[in-house]
């Protein structure tokens, strides 16, 4: 698929390294420009994708290293990559560190504060990918 045009409805598999590549770092430099960034972290913000079937997790955030994480073998299409990684990019603007866990205890993890809003703007992926297609109109 390396000529075709990226499918939302595909599998990340489907892609080729350099491709996936290609579309989170401009996933990376969209939410960066549309939602900012942190000011208080040390380090850029960066991500990783990895394969683990029996990890099921599809992606998390890590604070002490502002870093996200997602996992290829649980992300189930192209859509549901760029929706995991605008979702962990709001936990990097959050106060994660600070209130996280003291909130999930109260909570838990569906009703959780900054994972309601992590969920709401997840629909993004629309407008990143009509952004990216223009951008990039032969991907």
């Amino acid at each position: 698929m390396h000529n075709e045009r990226i499918k939302l409805s595909s599998g990340p598999h489907n892609y080729t390294i350099y491709q996936r590549r290609h579309l989170l770092d401009y996933a990376a430099r969209w939410c960066k420009t549309h939602f900012g960034i942190n000011g208080r972290k040390k380090y850029a913000i960066s991500y990783t994708c990895y394969e683990d079937p029996d990890d099921t997790y599809i992606g998390y955030y890590d604070q002490a290293a502002n870093r996200i994480h997602m996992n290829l073998d649980q992300v189930i299409t192209i859509k549901g990559l760029l929706a995991t990684y605008i979702h962990e990019y709001q936990h990097s603007l959050q106060p994660t560190r600070k209130n996280y866990w003291r909130l999930a205890k109260r909570f838990g993890y569906l009703d959780h504060p900054y994972e309601v809003h992590a969920r709401s703007h997840e629909r993004y992926y629309r407008h990143m990918i009509n952004d990216y297609r223009k951008a990039y109109p032969n991907r």
